[in-house]
């Protein structure tokens, strides 16, 4: 009978704990449903009738995902994402959910990020109880830093990078308490699961939660072998090597750790018996695998990340690219301590509950990787910072329940006891809970393309007739090219190098329209044609260029010579088209720079802060004069420009007039006298803007080709023109 009601009370307070994270859970999709009531009234989110998606690097998975069920795996974009947990198990959801492809990847984000309060109730519940648990859980996914980057349509590896790997140091953190091999399987599996969604967080994290996991036992458990092999189990499950020999031999190592093995049991216990040092030859396997199958790996990964050297090779140094990647940019201590947490009080609460945390739990201290990898966002970047946030939420109401416990101390009547714990508690819940939440209730985060900018795409991808094709424009819009026009492009998120940046650059900005025709026929060759090349497979395109015209030693001078008529370029296999759209052109002045640079040294020419490319709605007077954005006064008569409130005036060297007549555009330009900034003033009637561009920019073929559709007829063809973007062909 006592038998029988513990069971039942038992299985009440499991039910209970599943409420609890289904209610995290719920309060964490819910915030996040607001982003896409509020967006569903723009245009701007959708194409087509289907959402888009709000980050570059949401296409690349997307891409490779739309490969995989549409049967192009061998001619996939991304061969090798395609064949990657989230493109599986977004395919798996593809083929038993009622939804598009746009859709899944637009709602994905909402739903699978929010399953971080679940690890993040367990971790909570393991060290402290399961009300402590329930507000950490709420807290953790609603946290500005993690919302940021796991709001619809946000479709990367940020929506489980976290999910996963806690998950891993859950059942780990269990082991340390005690053993088991239950605990020691579900822990492998996550393991290699985390590393399979995302190798190079995964890898770091893990590894340092194990490496303090094994200072521990030394400290705390030695006597206890079976953590010893549960390490080197747990080693193996994270370690770079084929998936198949990675499952064999944790099968074998198990095996040999289970006390009664599924299969040749006495066969096992002969060899258990002959083997004195069993746990200690699965501790050396394990960190044997970690030395033979990892170092190099760790060591390249991790230089992408902080490395300030610019790519050095041949007689070109390029430029970097680490401070042009809005993730990779630095972020100050405010920032983490509101992109971790919400506010200061909420910070030093919390960081308070994380210490105490880690001497009162000692085996808590696994976590101290995520804080350490959330505080390298100083140096590495935004993005890292969302991965202390979990154990910043469950520190904040660990120092809660520690604090709240001397209630029982100071009172004697239990109701008063519970009473006083549970207001403690709702108290600070709701102070540092509420703003999170209502942050993220009104993040409103703009695509990095307007839907209506797709069209040029889409007008690529009915004109190309191969997907060898290639489309060539900036790498923010790299990863949606093959999702849209169903071509490759030249260079995308995953380019850290500068190389494919100097290309791009090159023909986006080049004022001579030939110069970068020219550079796009040898790029094209340089990367597609030549790349089945196995005397030029090392070298890197530009060098692939250089080579071939055997002008390694003199680049610049080559360089040159690509706007010569004489100039003869390679004819390519493929169809090559340029994609501009709108948002291009507040950008052109940052990517003319990744090609106007010295060669020997990397450093830019013309440095961005003296180039202009302003973009302004416009009214005109009485007097014929246009107020511009209501802050200056443009005088075309005499070609002066006033600041309204400074009362600066500004000398312009040309207006130019830009309409439709006839269905052709038309410039009509007015000269002045020459000013020394060399300033051209344009009215777009088409596009219903001024602009404000210097000398140098105005004459770049982003500039040419977007708002003036000024384009050498022998060289290309206009594929698609509208207000929003342009595609063009080359011949």
């Amino acid at each position: 009978m006592f038998n029988k009601w513990l069971k039942v009370e038992s299985s009440r307070i499991y039910l209970l704990d599943i409420i609890f994270i289904l209610i995290a859970i719920a309060i964490s999709i819910y915030a996040r449903e607001a982003f896409i009531s509020y967006s569903s009234a723009f245009k701007m989110y959708f194409f087509n009738g289907e959402r888009i998606l709000t980050t570059n690097d949401a296409y690349h998975f997307a891409t490779a995902t739309k490969d995989l069920v549409s049967g192009h795996l061998k001619d996939s974009f991304y061969p090798v994402a395609a064949l990657e947990l989230p493109s599986l198990l977004s395919a798996f959801f593809y083929h038993i959910l009622p939804l598009s492809l746009d859709k899944l990847f637009f709602l994905m984000p909402v739903f699978a990020s929010s399953l971080l309060a679940i690890p993040v109730f367990l971790i909570a519940k393991e060290i402290s109880n399961r009300y402590v648990a329930l507000f950490a859980a709420i807290l953790a996914p609603l946290t500005q830093g993690y919302a940021n980057r796991t709001i619809a349509g946000y479709y990367d590896t940020d929506m489980l990078i976290l999910t996963l790997p806690l998950f891993g140091i859950y059942f780990l953190i269990r082991l340390l308490r005690v053993y088991s091999f239950r605990d020691l399987g579900l822990a492998t599996i996550f393991f290699i699961f985390a590393l399979a969604w995302h190798k190079t967080s995964a890898t770091y994290i893990l590894f340092a939660s194990l490496f303090i996991a094994t200072i521990y036992i030394f400290i705390a458990k030695k006597k206890d072998y079976k953590l010893y092999e549960s390490v080197g189990v747990l080693i193996v499950a994270i370690s770079y090597m084929d998936i198949f020999v990675k499952i064999i031999l944790i099968a074998i190592l198990l095996h040999f750790i289970i006390d009664k093995p599924l299969l040749f049991s006495s066969f096992t216990a002969k060899i258990k018996k002959r083997l004195k040092f069993k746990s200690l030859i699965i501790f050396l396997i394990g960190i044997s695998v970690l030395l033979v199958a990892n170092a190099d790996l760790l060591i390249s990964k991790f230089s992408i990340y902080v490395t300030e050297n610019v790519l050095d090779t041949s007689n070109i140094v390029f430029k970097k690219t680490s401070n042009t990647i809005m993730e990779l940019q630095n972020i100050n201590f405010d920032d983490l301590i509101r992109r971790e947490i919400g506010d200061k009080i909420g910070f030093i609460i919390a960081l308070i509950g994380i210490l105490i945390m880690f001497v009162k739990e000692p085996r808590s201290m696994i976590l101290l990787p995520f804080i350490i990898l959330g505080a390298t966002s100083l140096k590495l970047g935004m993005r890292f910072s969302m991965f202390s946030a979990p154990v910043f939420s469950i520190g904040f109401f660990y120092l809660i329940y520690f604090l709240s416990s001397f209630a029982n101390k100071i009172f004697k009547d239990k109701i008063v006891i519970v009473g006083t714990k549970a207001a403690v508690m709702l108290i600070f819940g709701f102070m540092i809970i509420a703003p999170n939440y209502y942050y993220g209730k009104n993040l409103l985060i703009q695509p990095v393309i307007n839907g209506m900018e797709i069209s040029a795409l889409n007008a690529i991808k009915e004109d190309s007739k191969s997907r060898d094709d290639v489309t060539i424009s900036w790498w923010d819009y790299g990863f949606m090219i093959p999702y849209y026009a169903n071509t490759h492009t030249i260079i995308s998120g995953t380019d850290l190098d500068g190389v494919n940046h100097f290309i791009a650059s090159f023909i986006l900005s080049n004022e001579n329209q030939l110069s970068s025709y020219n550079m796009a026929k040898l790029a094209i060759d340089a990367i597609y044609q030549s790349s089945n090349d196995k005397e030029n497979a090392k070298l890197h395109n530009i060098n692939k260029i250089l080579k071939k015209y055997d002008s390694l030693n003199n680049p610049q001078e080559f360089f040159q010579t690509l706007g010569d008529s004489s100039f003869k370029a390679p004819s390519v296999n493929r169809d090559i088209y340029i994609y501009l759209p709108f948002s291009i052109l507040p950008i052109q002045t940052a990517i003319d720079e990744f090609s106007d640079i010295d060669y020997t040294n990397g450093q830019v020419i013309h440095k961005e802060d003296t180039k202009t490319l302003a973009i302004y709605n416009a009214t005109e007077d009485k007097d014929g004069n246009y107020k511009l954005d209501g802050k200056l006064l443009f005088n075309p008569k005499i070609g002066e420009i006033e600041s309204i409130e400074e009362k600066k005036k500004k000398q312009v060297q040309k207006f130019h007039i830009i309409e439709k007549k006839n269905g052709i555009l038309t410039t009509t330009t007015t000269s002045y006298n020459d000013d020394k900034d060399k300033l051209h003033i344009i009215y777009s009637k088409k596009l219903k803007m001024f602009f404000a561009i210097d000398d140098r920019t105005n004459n770049s073929l982003i500039v040419q080709l977007f708002i003036y559709e000024n384009y050498d007829k022998n060289l290309f063809t206009l594929l698609y023109s509208d207000e929003y973007s342009k595609a063009y062909k080359l011949k």
